[in-house]
């Protein structure tokens, strides 16, 4: 089991006082368990990381990306005050470092949480945010959850026929990355 072994690399880790390497495996560990829908052994992880990242001042990239990870749990949690403040500040921060990765996995969360509260104009302007950056070689595979959540909030919007188009890409591009292999 992939946790049982991250346990275990992470006890070695410690022993030898590699910390900054145990953070990666805490933020494994914790997206492991954000997919299992185990939201609260996630957020455990990741506010783990943050305070030990928070109390050595260190390596701001992936300060970034735990604060967006903790605000995709409390999107799913549907705690969208606590969402904003950590999606805005994983925005900033990207910004700041100009973490063109960081930046468009922050206007994606954004753009779902701006969703989520049926700000749909706003939610579009932080998608085509993302999406700028993506045609600048951004991962396909988040491309694929942009234009899905794209989708979604058109159809939420009473969009339709631009939400089906945004869904057909998505579709397309997700058969073309399985069918390349």
């Amino acid at each position: 089991e992939a946790l049982a072994t991250y346990y275990k690399a992470d006890s070695m880790y410690k022993t030898l006082g590699l910390e900054k390497i145990r953070n990666s495996v805490a933020n494994n560990i914790g997206t492991i368990y954000f997919y299992q829908h185990n939201y609260p052994a996630a957020l455990q992880q990741f506010t783990k990381i943050q305070a030990a990242l928070d109390k050595n001042n260190d390596d701001p990239p992936f300060q970034a990306l735990i604060k967006s990870n903790i605000g995709e749990i409390y999107i799913e949690n549907k705690k969208e005050a606590e969402a904003q403040k950590y999606l805005v500040e994983s925005l900033k921060m990207g910004f700041d470092q100009k973490n063109v990765r960081q930046l468009y996995i922050s206007h994606l969360l954004y753009g779902r949480l701006l969703t989520n509260q049926k700000k749909f104009a706003q939610a579009e302007a932080e998608f085509r945010s993302a999406d700028s950056l993506l045609a600048n070689g951004g991962e396909q595979k988040i491309k694929i959850q942009l234009l899905e959540n794209w989708g979604r909030m058109l159809y939420m919007n009473n969009r339709p026929a631009e939400a089906e188009a945004k869904l057909k890409e998505c579709v397309q591009l997700s058969e073309k990355i399985l069918y390349s292999k």
